[in-house]
């Protein structure tokens, strides 16, 4: 682990190693919302680096020798990812995939014998779910204007872009007298919509008829979690599709008696939500505070991470990263 003053520390494990490497190896480091700083422009002596949770979520340490920390901590990383080749590979299935190493990936088994991976961002207002181990089948994908307000998106028709397959979709929400709340994913040829089932649950249908059952998890799956669990999904097909249009609403959507609410954006405007103002052009943002609202981790004593939407700025716990950082984990 990464020791800190006053009793915090950083556990290496708990810590997306592999996109920090892969960002390594290029010559950059990895800082908040997948920004990247040349390795030759991070200072000698004193200052801040950023490190990247498993959540994706970025939290900011100030070291007594922030080059040094970062090339060993850089190094740190590649070995504990299996090597150049492995960090590598993972950087070309990344880009194969369309998402980003430093994004979290959680998976759930698929009613087609592979995973079905969800990776989302909720303040930048990304999401992008697909099937493993079943080409052809398609992925769909959510890109929104980072900065928006949870309560801008609240609509009829939400300032969404949905594809599925590469090809555009609709995302609605109605409200029925009769069924309530309701949101609707449709394409040229397909319209699936999740209405509310009771307090805890929704019900996915395809063209009217059930395709899967969403539940919300217990509170004490989420509170403590170092990751945040996916919606529990009970699938009722066997189409890998069904499966990935039910995780994109978990992901996306509330279930239950919170049926429909898009659960995206910022409760407050995020001012410069891209980071391209300022000298340093699109890297403004690169050593500030990330969260992004995924999990938490246990701490030890009194540290440790916290991925909720108050971190704050200014470099934590002032981490001693003098002596060439890190000096192995526990991950």
């Amino acid at each position: 682990m990464l020791s800190a003053a006053r009793g915090r520390h950083v556990r290496v494990r708990d810590m997306n190693l592999m996109a920090m490497a892969e960002a390594y190896l290029r010559g950059k480091w990895l800082g908040g919302r997948g920004m990247e700083r040349e390795l030759a422009r991070i200072r000698n002596g004193p200052g801040v680096v950023p490190l990247i949770h498993m959540t994706g979520s970025a939290h900011v340490i100030r070291v007594r020798q922030a080059a040094v920390f970062a090339r060993a901590l850089g190094e740190l990383a590649v070995e504990l990812s299996g090597g150049p080749a492995e960090v590598t590979a993972a950087g070309r299935r990344a880009e194969e995939e369309g998402v980003p190493l430093w994004l979290a990936r959680r998976s759930a088994a698929g009613p087609h014998g592979g995973l079905v991976t969800v990776a989302v961002d909720r303040r930048l207002i990304r999401a992008d779910v697909w099937a493993e181990e079943t080409p052809g089948t398609p992925a769909v994908r959510l890109r929104g204007k980072a900065g928006l307000t949870t309560e801008e998106l609240q609509t009829r028709n939400p300032p969404l872009t949905v594809t599925v397959a590469g090809r555009p979709a609709v995302l609605t929400v109605l409200d029925s007298s009769v069924r309530g709340w309701v949101a609707v994913l449709r394409t040229v040829k397909v319209q699936w919509e999740l209405e509310g089932r009771d307090v805890e649950s929704s019900r996915l249908l395809r063209g009217g008829r059930p395709v899967a059952l969403l539940t919300r998890r217990r509170d004490w799956e989420v509170r403590y979690a170092q990751v945040e669990p996916l919606m529990d999904v009970r699938y009722e097909t066997a189409d890998p599709l069904d499966a990935v249009v039910a995780h994109f609403f978990g992901a996306v959507c509330g279930a239950g008696d919170e049926n429909a609410l898009i659960r995206l954006g910022t409760m407050h405007p995020v001012q410069d939500p891209y980071g391209t103002g300022g000298t340093d052009g699109a890297s403004r943002g690169w050593d500030d505070p990330w969260p992004t609202n995924l999990g938490s981790t246990a701490g030890g004593a009194s540290g440790g991470w916290f991925d909720g939407g108050d971190v704050s700025g200014g470099g934590g716990g002032g981490f001693d990263g003098g002596g060439g950082g890190g000096g192995g984990g526990d991950g």
